[in-house]
């Protein structure tokens, strides 16, 4: 991983945004757990997101990103532009 993503990762509070998307989907009475998340890039919420029992499904463009969030064994991933994605499955986007 380059020097500039590692340094990103460390100074961005991952595990804070991720609190405040569970507070905010609990708080809307949504029960879905299936989430897709649009320009997932490493999947570093998805540590957190599937620690709170979410399933996610994660899109991006770029294949490197892809690659490091498959790596961390959160969810499925798959190289794809959003602006013309379709899913199969029911999910909160």
């Amino acid at each position: 991983m380059q020097v500039s993503m590692m340094l990103y990762i460390k100074i961005k509070d991952y595990e804070k945004e991720t609190k405040i998307v569970n507070d905010l989907l609990e708080k809307s009475g949504l029960k879905n757990k299936n989430i897709c998340e649009f320009g997932c890039g490493t999947g570093e919420h998805d540590i957190y997101l599937t620690k709170m029992d979410y399933c996610i499904h994660g899109i991006d463009l770029s294949e490197e990103m892809v690659k490091v969030a498959i790596e961390k064994n959160c969810g499925s991933y798959e190289v794809a532009d959003i602006r013309y994605y379709k899913s199969e499955k029911n999910m909160m986007l």
